[in-house]
């Protein structure tokens, strides 16, 4: 601004102070020869900032008791920590937690799998926080709830609706979005978790993330089914936890073989198809405890390559091609 000099990098501003003078020596001018017109100015003016105030303080008032309102219409389960009870469900819901309402396909995935089922969802919003000092936090209902939830869960509420299932609604607060979702999968006694793909990573990644993170929670851990669905509406599914592998056909066809050939060289002995794999696993594991580890994991790499090309091209079905030209 011009007549602001630069004195040891700070600038001085004689203009904006020879302009703050002119006004004030025109209203002391005005004060001293007008001064019924100048004390009615400045009176009006004390009215109208009265006025302001008391509607702005009670416009604060009325959108306090609105949030109020919608909050209790939405029957939100907040507590600091959630339970069945709390939540209103039985052990065994389905968790699909949520933090975007332009990104709800994998509700909508899971409400279509389960309608007409007895299966209970429970939809979750994690409010992301920065642990305090003292590692603890409050907060109440204003603070957990703001007007980006109202219209997630308004989105969520349309959907359900839309789908002919009804919804529970919880939100909790965590540092961590993942150990936020497994905690209250935990307290909830949920047996499955419905996620949507990130779109940072492969799926695979994201479920190995997922599973460092239950990895990290306090035993006794809860055994649950993660189920990713991607935009497009593929799923994949894994299980956090000890639990039963899910065998293909061919490796179901391997196992049979197998337990044919060993029945036919052990005649008398009963022998089960799980037999073979406690026998198989146990042979893995003594090749390792006698140092042949860097073997082992060289020929699961090999094995690994094979078949990742299967993986990429899965063989099609000829039922499923398009029909030849004439």
């Amino acid at each position: 601004m011009p007549l602001n000099p630069v004195i040891f990098g700070v600038e001085i501003p004689i203009g904006l102070g020879l302009i703050t003078l002119v006004l004030l020596s025109i209203a002391v001018i005005n004060l001293f020869t007008k001064p019924d017109a100048t004390m009615a100015g400045i009176t009006f003016t004390l009215i109208l900032f009265t006025v302001f105030e008391i509607s702005e303080h009670r416009m604060h008032k009325r959108q306090a008791g609105a949030a109020h309102v919608e909050l209790d219409q939405f029957n939100l389960a907040q507590e600091a920590e959630l339970t069945p009870t709390s939540v209103g469900v039985a052990p065994g819901s389905i968790l699909v937690p949520v933090s975007t309402y332009y990104a709800l396909y994998h509700l909508e995935a899971a409400l279509k799998r389960v309608k007409g089922l007895d299966a209970e969802i429970v939809v979750l919003h994690v409010r992301m926080l920065r642990r305090a000092a003292s590692g603890e936090y409050d907060l109440d209902p204003d603070q957990l709830f703001s007007t980006i939830e109202q219209l997630l869960f308004t989105k969520v509420l349309a959907i359900a609706e839309k789908e002919g299932k009804p919804v529970r609604l919880a939100v909790a607060a965590a540092n961590d979005l993942w150990e936020g979702i497994l905690r209250t999968a935990m307290n909830l006694e949920s047996s499955t978790i419905v996620s949507g793909s990130s779109s940072k990573m492969p799926v695979t990644e994201q479920a190995r993330e997922i599973g460092l993170a239950w990895e990290r929670m306090p035993e006794p851990r809860p055994r649950l089914a993660l189920e990713i669905f991607t935009p497009v509406g593929q799923e994949y599914i894994f299980y956090l936890g000890p639990h039963a592998p899910r065998l293909t056909p061919k490796e179901i066809d391997v196992l049979h073989k197998m337990w044919l050939k060993f029945s036919e060289k052990l005649p008398g002995e009963e022998l089960h198809h799980h037999d073979i794999i406690h026998f198989a696993l146990t042979e893995l594991e003594r090749e390792i405890a006698e140092g042949q580890g860097d073997e082992v994991l060289e020929r699961l790499r090999q094995h690994l390559r094979e078949i990742q090309t299967r993986r990429l091209n899965p063989p099609v079905d000829p039922k499923n091609l398009p029909p030849k030209p004439n």
